[in-house]
């Protein structure tokens, strides 16, 4: 059992193991001293620096315990404190090392603060049960994390209204109404002891703000109705501004009335085809009545039923208590005054300084009054007692977590042993695809395929972005899986296969987008004749469509088929012997200088000649195949990378494989490749033979 004290009782220091993975010299974590290298080791000797949490498959708490400022990125500098923080709190570190779920009381470092904390906290969860001897797992925890956030009042001191009853209930809903509460950690919404004070202040400013009102309604003329006249002035006064604005353009220029009434000029092409909603709209929009140039209203003068109502409302509630019963009319001055008069009611109301508590206002001297925030204090003093047992589960989670995974996330980020290893799954491998008959063993989380393909171009890597989906649950993500073996085959966009996750389920995949490099050698040394062929493939359909759209054209009668003549014929018959000729004597000084040599030095010649166009070739696809970097897939996920993951010949099969047949198979006979081969050549040194017989015989 390696424990602290016999780590410190050992008089040397394991030495650090380096295993040379995916061409780099890689840290072996394999003993508690490992994680003591990785923590003295330069962060530059680390395979990675940052890795984002989206791409771990791990649990989440984990990861956000790690992840110390909750950026979604885990750095290099986290992941020393995690480890430094575990080998400190624990004592006996074979948990550690196993990965263990359950942390025993005995393993834990009591001279250390967060352990005796963590210590405490464990012996009261053994103390209510479920936990085996001394060990208790995350689940037993998080059971007990949940217990506790399930209370009325929250380790973050948030009170739920079913805490209460009665009159303090309703002070509850009032101050979430007000406010808008806080999220309670076991569901629902509740208030903090923050936003109750924060409540009861404002009930305070806003009964002596509600005191001031007799004051305003007195100022502004309306009296104890000043509410409702205001109401009934504000429902009206943006479209009465616009009338006694019109009235006076209209006595300045008479022409203008055509443009304002009844409608705008604009308007007047459109209301034939406009629909009753939209006609219902347009006179909201208009004028009540006709503007007069001397700048006066009249109640009966409003024509516009969308607006009569309203003003009649106005002209009871305001006009007729300013101006007095029986006022039928009134003019742009009298229309000033009141609107200034109302306004002094206005300028009070707007001086409100919680118009949250309007809804409530009835009740407002009450909860300002009434000591409902007192009363509250009792139910928070209980919450802070939950939040000091909160704090200590919340420290024992970690360390149970940690003892778990932090070892498997130390091998995904200073070492990747597991990406190489045929039994075990990096963190961020997602599964393995089956398509075209291969299996691609290596397949990363792609959350943005536009910056992801920018790092998969700079590295010759031919990679499809394949998006892979499950209806039950349903759910849906891209991959980046990198094809390392063989030829590009049949892999194309829109081709189908099968997802095999890590998890065991089978997803949908489909290929949605290729970042197309040779795969192999031989696809290397052909890709210029392959662009070539298919530059000269582009072109002669070019031109067989020319052809054939001219060929249309003459059939159709647009075009007329010159006319040869006679002599220009005779000229091409002649230049045709003359071509004829030369390529007579060409092919036969070829086989005169064919028939001189011997067979082994026509085949070598041939060689030469191959050899001269393809080795310079090969050596330069080589060299490029040889940079393939498996770095570039993580990098445009999200990750920092220190060490090229170049490829061995190895590794290459090792992530694209061809599935082997049973051993015990048995196959329909067929041609051998090796012998059609073998017989291909016979036959073109019978021909060459042929051809030196013929010549001297």
């Amino acid at each position: 059992m390696k424990t602290r004290e016999s780590e410190k009782s050992s008089s040397r220091r394991r030495r650090p193991i380096f295993a040379r993975l995916g061409r780099t010299c890689q840290l072996v974590v394999s003993e508690v001293e490992d994680l003591q290298w990785a923590l003295d080791m330069d962060e530059a000797l680390w395979v990675a620096n940052a890795a984002p949490i989206v791409s771990l498959r791990a649990d989440r708490a984990f990861l956000e315990y790690v992840d110390c400022d909750h950026d979604g990125l885990i750095k290099a500098g986290e992941l020393r404190t995690a480890i430094r923080w575990t080998l400190d709190v624990l004592r006996d570190y074979s948990g550690l090392m196993e990965g263990r779920d359950g942390v025993a009381e005995s393993a834990i470092n009591g001279d250390h603060p967060d352990g005796r904390e963590i210590r405490e906290t464990l012996q009261r969860i053994r103390a209510s049960g479920g936990a085996v001897n001394d060990v208790v797992t995350v689940a037993r925890i998080r059971e007990a994390r949940r217990r506790y956030e399930r209370q009325p009042v929250s380790e973050t001191g948030v009170l739920l209204p079913q805490a209460v009853d009665g009159r303090l209930r309703e002070f509850v809903e009032a101050v979430i109404a007000a406010t808008g509460g806080k999220e309670h950690p076991g569901g629902g919404v509740g208030v903090t002891r923050e936003q109750v004070d924060q409540f009861v202040a404002r009930a305070r400013e806003y009964r002596r703000w509600a005191e001031k009102e007799g004051e305003a309604a007195q100022r502004s003329g309306l009296g104890s109705r000043a509410a409702a006249a205001y109401r009934a002035y504000k429902e009206v006064e943006e479209i009465l501004e616009r009338y006694f604005a019109a009235c006076e353009m209209v006595s300045v220029a008479p022409f203008a009335r055509e443009w304002l009434w009844p409608l705008a000029e604009g308007e007047r092409d459109r209301v034939r085809a406009m629909t009753a909603a939209e006609l219902r709209d347009l006179l909201v929009k208009c004028l009540p009545a006709e503007p007069r140039d001397d700048g006066t209203l009249e109640l009966s003068a409003v024509v516009n039923r969308e607006w009569r109502a309203r003003i009649e409302g106005f002209w009871k509630s305001v006009v007729e208590r300013l101006l007095g019963p029986g006022t039928v009319a009134i003019t742009a001055e009298q229309w000033a005054d009141i609107r200034s008069r109302v306004q002094e009611y206005g300028r009070w109301l707007d001086a409100c300084p919680a118009p949250e508590l309007r809804a409530v206002e009835d009740r407002v001297r009450d909860y300002a009054e009434a000591g409902y925030d007192e009363e509250l204090g009792k139910y928070f003093e209980r919450g802070e007692a939950t939040a000091i047992d909160m704090e200590g589960l919340r420290k024992a989670e970690k360390l149970a977590l940690y003892q778990r995974n932090l070892v498997a996330l130390v091998n995904n980020f200073v070492s990747f042993p597991y990406l190489y290893d045929a039994e075990r799954r990096a963190m961020f491998e997602e599964g393995e695809l089956v398509m075209d008959g291969r299996v691609f063993r290596l397949a990363v989380r792609v959350t943005d395929r536009t910056v992801h393909k920018q790092a998969a171009a700079r590295n010759p890597l031919f990679t499809m972005y394949v998006q892979i989906r499950r209806e039950r649950p349903q759910s849906e993500l891209e991959v980046a899986v990198p094809v390392t073996w063989g030829t590009r085959g049949n892999l194309r966009q829109g081709k189908r296969g099968v997802f095999r996750h890590v998890d065991g389920s089978e997803w949908v995949a489909e290929v949605k987008e290729i970042v197309d490099y040779p795969v192999s050698l031989w696809e290397a040394v052909m890709s210029p004749f392959r662009k070539i062929g298919e530059a000269l493939a582009r072109r002669f359909e070019q031109m067989t469509s020319a052809a054939e759209q001219k060929l249309e054209a003459v059939a159709a009668g647009r075009e007329k088929v010159p006319i040869t003549s006679g002599m220009a014929a005779g000229g091409i018959l002649a230049g045709g012997g003359i071509a004829l000729a030369a390529v007579g004597s060409s092919v036969a000084y070829i086989v005169k200088t064919l028939s001189a040599l011997k067979w082994w030095q026509i085949v070598s010649g041939i060689g030469a000649a191959v050899a001269a166009v393809l080795l310079p070739g090969m050596i330069v696809a080589e060299l490029r195949l040889r940079r393939a970097d498996l770095s570039s897939l993580l990098e445009g996920s999200g990750w920092g990378i220190n060490a090229q993951m170049r490829l061995s010949r190895w590794q290459r099969r090792f992530f694209t494989y061809r599935p082997r047949y049973p051993a015990e198979s048995r196959f329909v006979p067929r041609w051998n490749v090796r012998l059609m081969v073998l017989g291909a050549v016979a036959v073109l040194l019978l021909a060459v033979k042929l051809l030196q017989w013929t010549w001297f015989h």
